[in-house]
């Protein structure tokens, strides 16, 4: 499952209702968001695999067959 522009819009408002400091509106930031992901996302399923990280919802085809815990 991939994370959508949704799911991305929510968190965005997590970090501003904690005052991070935001360069960018989300709808700015959402492709340069998609772009990174696209780079790193590999690399974070293979860490969160080799330290036995539980699932999160968005964590999409490579997280093991397991259900996800809270979020």
């Amino acid at each position: 499952m991939r994370l959508g522009y949704e799911d991305f819009l929510r968190g965005v408002e997590r970090m501003r209702t904690y005052g991070y400091p935001m360069q960018r509106t989300a709808e700015e930031a959402w492709p340069h968001f998609r772009g990174r992901r696209v780079n790193y996302g590999t690399l974070a399923h293979h860490l969160a695999q080799d330290i036995d990280a539980v699932p999160a919802p968005w964590s999409g085809p490579a997280a093991p067959p397991c259900p996800p815990g809270p979020h």
